[in-house]
């Protein structure tokens, strides 16, 4: 239930992101707050997907993703003053599926 839940509130914010990139109005705000905001955080986020297919799938490596790719996420969120939930979705991800570790599959 757990991996459920992570899984469906990241997919969520990241359709939601990427169904914002088009918009006029967005990409202004987003401009504002650093002109390679939204290339950044695509490239950031997508890496994040392929973490939360490897939780979905209940393989270590997931996690392990999650928690490495946590980092670099808030770090660029500090950087460009701008840190919200997507930043921090990983982490929480990651460190509350820790406890599942014994249960995951091995690469």
């Amino acid at each position: 239930m757990m991996v459920v839940m992570h899984c469906g509130i990241f997919f969520l914010v990241y359709v939601v992101f990427l169904n914002s990139i088009g918009r006029r109005d967005v990409e202004e705000a987003f401009d504002k707050i650093s002109p390679t905001y939204i290339r950044d955080m695509l490239i950031l986020l997508s890496i994040c997907f392929v973490g939360y297919i490897g939780l979905w799938n209940l393989r270590r490596w997931g996690v392990v993703l999650l928690l490495l790719m946590s980092i670099p996420l808030i770090a660029f969120g500090i950087q460009v003053k701008s840190l919200g939930l997507p930043n921090f979705l990983p982490l929480i991800a990651g460190l509350t599926s820790l406890p599942l570790w014994p249960s995951l599959k091995k690469p």
